[in-house]
C-alpha cells in the first residue's frame, strides 16, 4: 500500500499552502507524475554517492514510536527520509543512535534529511546531517539535504512505498515508478 507524507490540512492548506505545495500535490496525486522531485530551496551533498530503494520514512519522533512493535517496516533495501521539529543536538544524536542500535543503517541505501526548523536551529552549530554524518560514518551512505519538506516549509508529496532514486553529487531525488492509478 502506497502512503504519502506531506502538507497537512491545518497548518499547510489551513493557512497558506503556497505554490510550491500546491503544485506538488496536483501533479503527484491527481496528474500521476514521476520523474525528478523539483527542489523547493537549496539542496546540499552531505555524503556524495547515487542509491535506489523504496521510499520510506517521516519525522523522527514518529517513527521511533514504532521501534519494536510488529508495525516498524522492514526498511531493507530502502531510502530513508527524516525530517523533526524542534530538538536538540543532544535528543537528534541519540535517536540517530538508536537507529544505528535497530541495524536500520546497515539496511537502507541513502539518506534524505528534510528542513527542520524551531526556534533556535538557525543559531545552532550542530545540524541533523552532521550527527548522521557521524553516526553512519562505517555505512558510507550517500546523504542529501533538501528543503522540500519538512516543517515550516512548503511540502513536496512523498509517496512512501515506491521506488525512487537519489543522486547527491548532482543533488537530485527522482520518483521511478507510479503512485496512483
Amino acid at each position: 500500500m502506497i502512503t504519502f507524507h506531506g502538507s497537512d490540512l491545518i497548518w499547510d492548506f489551513g493557512r497558506d499552502v503556497g505554490p510550491y505545495a500546491e503544485r506538488e500535490l496536483l501533479s503527484r496525486l491527481m496528474e500521476g507524475v514521476i520523474g525528478l522531485i523539483p527542489g523547493n530551496g537549496e539542496r546540499r551533498t552531505i555524503r556524495g554517492g547515487k542509491a535506489e530503494g523504496t521510499l520510506w520514512g517521516g519525522n523522527l519522533e514518529c517513527l521511533l514510536k514504532l521501534a519494536g512493535t510488529p508495525y516498524f517496516p522492514d526498511c531493507a533495501a530502502s531510502l530513508l527520509f527524516l525530517e523533526s521539529y524542534g530538538f536538540s543536538p543532544e535528543g537528534c544524536y541519540c535517536k540517530a543512535v538508536q537507529l544505528e542500535q535497530m541495524g536500520l543503517f546497515r539496511k537502507v541505501k541513502g539518506i534524505i534529511v528534510g528542513h527542520i526548523e524551531d526556534e533556535n536551529w538557525a543559531q545552532r552549530t550542530v545540524h541533523m546531517e552532521d550527527i548522521l554524518v557521524r553516526v553512519t560514518e562505517s555505512y558510507n551512505l550517500p546523504i542529501l539535504k533538501v528543503s522540500d519538506f519538512g516543517h515550516n516549509c512548503s511540502n513536496t508529496i512523498l509517496p512512501v512505498g515506491v521506488k525512487a532514486r537519489m543522486d547527491a553529487d548532482l543533488r537530485t531525488l527522482e520518483i521511478c515508478e507510479a503512485c496512483v492509478i
